[in-house]
């Protein structure tokens, strides 16, 4: 792929994305999030997305586990968003959480199906970064202009199969089995 302004030269590309939050949602994040430690936003998606939006490229459960660890390690609260569709891979992230030796409400704070969008914007407004898979969310983020870590798939490389019995190594190139599948759900 290349960049709109190259594909569509005609086609104006210079946006101002004019992203307005009411002040209500400012003072509601400010109830769910930390206001003195510095905090990330992460955005997982659901486990449908995951297994087909990505065409199973997408960061395992286990990734994002150890994500959240690294961060809490290094003094940044992890603020987990989404929508109640969402439940399902964050539940898995939770898991592998547990499973690698973490209380997951000690290790990061939850909030995925319980923010309206406004208030979602508003904690993503004030965290130091939004990391997550290359949808919802975070595209929001990317286009406000906020600090970013987006997950894109590139196609034409291999799947990547989650680690086995153990969360805490990372995972190695190869297989094929989709993240859903690879943590105890159906496709």
């Amino acid at each position: 792929g290349t960049c709109l302004d190259q594909w569509r030269t005609e086609l104006e590309t210079d946006y101002d994305v004019d992203l307005r939050v009411p002040k209500a949602a400012f003072e509601h994040a400010k109830q769910l999030v930390p206001q003195d430690t510095p905090y990330a936003v992460l955005y997982f998606s659901s486990v449908a997305w995951n297994d087909a939006g990505l065409d199973n490229q997408a960061w395992y459960p286990s990734d994002y586990a150890r994500l959240v660890v690294w961060l809490k390690a290094h003094g940044i609260v992890p603020v987990v968003l989404g929508s109640d569709w969402d439940r399902d891979y964050a539940a898995l992230v939770d898991t592998h959480l547990t499973e690698m030796g973490y209380m997951p409400s000690e290790t990061r704070i939850q909030l995925v199906g319980s923010t309206p969008l406004a208030t979602a914007v508003a904690i993503m407004a004030g965290a130091k970064v939004t990391i997550g898979a290359s949808a919802g969310l975070t595209m929001l983020a990317v286009h406000a202009g906020w600090p970013t870590i987006l997950f894109w798939p590139v196609h034409g490389q291999l799947p990547r199969q989650p680690p086995g019995d153990d969360p805490g190594k990372a995972a190695r190139p190869g297989g094929g089995r989709s993240p859903g599948a690879a943590h105890g759900q159906s496709d």
